[in-house]
């Protein structure tokens, strides 16, 4: 008997993130900004009926959204990761085993959930998680987790997000939503295998649900042939719930405007640096490399481009060595009178951080210097991602990306203050 399996799906995430933090902002239309404040990313709603795609670049829109009186909001992805990781917290108290799909996608494992009416507790579940968030979700419930994304995409497009929960683990109408979906809407087929199928009159999952066994392993691998028997209630898609750890991390950014001065970039390069190193941590890894770049726009008369690999002396993971030798690379890559518009960094050759091996020679301090890093991780994770930085990261932020609608931040400084000290005092 196979166990049912529910995806949660956020609906319009980031701009229910903008509306949760903002009381004012709740059903009105609403559109989040990409870096430098570019194309929009997310959109509300109100604003998908007035024929505005995601991905459209502001200024071909600006005068559309200003007649409707739609609000404009820069991406403030501190703010969208800490609403992710509450709504994470809430599965977890309605099951055990929970997947992070994505940042606004969870697939929860409801094996041993049977007795209840699962589309009752599914609905407790969404009810607590907009209660303590002020975000809806779309909950799809079925046999397999292919099943499940298509249940959850029925409740999203074709019911335009009416229903909350499709069960179609308990009530099968299964071959009826199937016969609803277009094959390129199934999760893993994809656009170029969607027009391969529609070549051989494969145009709904229900089609595909049928094809001949041989003939899909043969166009579309084993994985594909997984597809389908998903589609037909085999579970082959197992729950992940361990990510495994990245073995590089790169952070990169465009500059809100070209820079020309070598301290700007320094400031950039330390930042980009400080975070990637954060992310690396997270994960409990040191690098043994790190390589930084400068380069100017695509676009750029003079064009240029320089990268500048280090080997460091002992993998670590404290970011103050690490920025060491980020900021020799940026000597490194420097030339002058270039309109420089992106930098970034990249941390490699990760290995567990609890597996270090030093040197005898070596004088520094690395037990302190990664504790230090992680005190001030812990501060900046919980309060403000810049509540505590380094000195190369500067204060002037030339280089700072374009975000003229940014949210207001979240934080609490009575709190802030109690926690640095107890910080400092435990170091």
């Amino acid at each position: 008997m196979p166990s049912p399996i529910a995806i949660v799906d956020c609906n319009n995430f980031y701009a229910s993130c903008e509306q949760s933090l903002d009381p004012k902002l709740k059903g009105r239309p609403i559109v989040v900004l990409s870096n430098n404040d570019g194309v929009i990313i997310a959109l509300s709603n109100e604003v998908k009926k007035l024929g505005i795609d995601k991905f459209t670049p502001l200024f071909k829109v600006k005068h559309l959204l200003t007649q409707h009186d739609v609000k404009i909001c820069s991406a403030n992805f501190k703010l969208y990761a800490y609403r992710s990781q509450e709504i994470m917290k809430i599965l977890r108290d309605y099951s055990p085993d929970v997947e992070e799909y994505s940042i606004d996608e969870a697939f929860v494992n409801l094996k041993g959930f049977s007795r209840f009416d699962l589309t009752d507790y599914a609905n407790r579940m969404r009810n607590k998680v907009f209660e303590q968030t002020g975000i809806s979700t779309t909950i799809g419930i079925a046999s397999t987790k292919t099943l499940a994304k298509i249940a959850n995409r029925i409740g999203k497009k074709q019911m335009n997000y009416s229903v909350g929960v499709i069960d179609i683990f308990t009530h099968d109408k299964v071959n009826e939503y199937l016969k609803m979906t277009d094959v390129g809407d199934v999760w893993g087929v994809g656009r170029r295998y969607k027009k391969m199928l529609n070549q051989n009159n494969i145009h709904t999952a229900l089609d595909l649900a049928q094809a001949n066994d041989q003939w899909i392993k043969k166009r579309m691998s084993i994985v594909g042939l997984r597809t389908v028997w998903e589609l037909r209630g085999m579970a082959c898609v197992d729950m992940k719930y361990d990510h495994q750890p990245k073995k590089m991390i790169m952070f990169s950014r465009s500059f809100g405007k070209k820079l020309t001065h070598k301290e700007d970039l320094i400031e950039a390069v330390a930042l980009f640096t400080a975070r990637a190193a954060e992310r690396m941590r997270s994960q409990g890894s040191a690098a043994k490399h790190i390589s930084v770049y400068l380069s100017t726009s695509r676009y750029a008369e003079k064009k240029y481009y320089n990268k500048f690999e280090t080997r460091l002396p002992v993998p670590t993971d404290c970011t103050s060595e690490i920025l060491h030798y980020a900021i020799k690379a940026v000597h490194k890559c420097y030339e002058p009178d270039i309109l420089y518009y992106k930098a970034g960094v990249l941390l490699s050759g990760l290995q567990p951080a609890n597996n270090m091996q030093t040197s005898f020679l070596d004088k520094v301090d690395r037990f302190r210097m990664s504790k230090l890093s992680k005190a001030i991780d812990s501060i900046n994770q919980r309060y403000n991602t810049d509540t505590i930085i380094y000195a190369s990261m500067g204060t002037t932020n030339a280089w700072k990306q374009n975000q003229g609608h940014k949210s207001k931040d979240f934080i609490d400084s009575d709190k802030l203050t109690i926690e640095m000290k107890r910080t400092v005092g435990f170091l």
